[in-house]
């Protein structure tokens, strides 16, 4: 059993700036990040960098069809969450993530 994540944020940001500089970002942003997860995991990653947050668990309905590639799934979901709660919270910092085990 295997198990894939995706952060919608990881993948473009931190290589564009790099982990460091992202993270110092966020810690003095002025304004507030949303994790858009219910993951408890993540939650606990995020308090664990001492990073202030919310949690908005958005309301869509994820997309878990067994024959599409896991990357894909799990990028899509993100993404689906982090819009959700973008478009509710528009002065925020959004960010989406997703897990599936197969």
């Amino acid at each position: 059993m295997t198990e894939l994540d995706s952060v919608s944020l990881t993948d473009s940001a931190c290589a564009e700036v790099g982990q460091p500089a992202l993270l110092a970002a966020l810690m003095a942003a002025p304004v507030p990040l949303i994790l858009a997860s219910a993951s408890p995991r993540r939650r606990e990653l995020l308090a664990q960098l001492g990073v202030k947050f919310d949690v908005v668990v958005a309301g869509i309905t994820e997309h878990e069809d067994p024959s599409t590639d896991p990357r894909t799934m799990v990028a899509h979901n993100a993404a689906l969450k982090a819009d959700w709660v973008a478009e509710r919270h528009p002065d925020a910092f959004v960010l989406g993530a997703d897990t599936t085990v197969f």
